[in-house]
């Protein structure tokens, strides 16, 4: 009888909101949302000409902004495409504490590959070109 009780503590306060899965982040500390907008790419338009040309630079770019190898990103990306942008789009959630998961950032990177490439640069790289535009 007692071991009943015991079971069924769990799922009453489960019930009542509390998550029994421990989390991976420390219980006060909230997601951020992301710096730039998905479809926001336009703002910076140097930044977007060069994705659109190289996307596999931009790539490199913001995966060394989070630690990562440059070029072994940027072939990655080059071969692999949407799961090498997927992999760094994660890293910069990461880096960001930006909620999200995994099959938003494939995606993401399946449907509109440049805006998300754009947006996770822009996330992590005070790009020069953003900084010259916001002289003018």
């Amino acid at each position: 009888m007692a071991t009943a009780a015991t079971t069924t503590q769990p799922s009453s306060t489960a019930a009542e909101g509390t998550s029994t899965v421990p989390s991976a982040k420390a219980e006060g500390e909230m997601e951020n949302n992301w710096s730039f907008p998905f479809f926001g790419c336009f703002t910076d338009p140097k930044l977007c000409i060069i994705t659109f040309c190289l996307p596999c630079f931009t790539n490199g770019r913001t995966a060394e902004a989070v630690g990562d190898d440059c070029i072994f990103c940027c072939i990655g990306y080059f071969f692999l495409g949407c799961i090498a942008g997927m992999i760094v789009r994660g890293k910069v959630r990461d880096k960001k504490n930006i909620a999200g998961n995994v099959c938003i950032d494939l995606l993401a990177h399946l449907f509109c590959p440049l805006c998300a490439l754009v947006q996770d640069n822009r996330e992590v790289c005070d790009t020069p070109y953003r900084m010259a535009m916001a002289r003018v």
